[in-house]
């Protein structure tokens, strides 16, 4: 499957942390996300795409973490 349906962005505290979905965004055009519940002195992680065949979705491997630091 080479196209994402979509993306499910989910949020860690820790590079090997918990990851909790913060936001699902529909279609595979490009897109911005700001995230607004966020702490000061505190790193965050982010990762995901899916895409959907036949009604299932269909993960892919996690994105490269992509931390910030606030």
């Amino acid at each position: 499957m080479n196209t994402a349906s979509g993306y499910k962005i989910y949020r860690a505290t820790s590079k090997n942390g918990k990851y909790k979905l913060i936001k699902t965004v529909k279609g595979n055009k490009t897109f911005k996300y700001y995230d607004k519940k966020v702490y000061k002195k505190t790193r965050y992680y982010y990762v995901k795409a899916y895409a959907t065949k036949n009604k299932k979705q269909y993960y892919s491997d996690n994105s490269a973490k992509k931390s910030v630091k606030i």
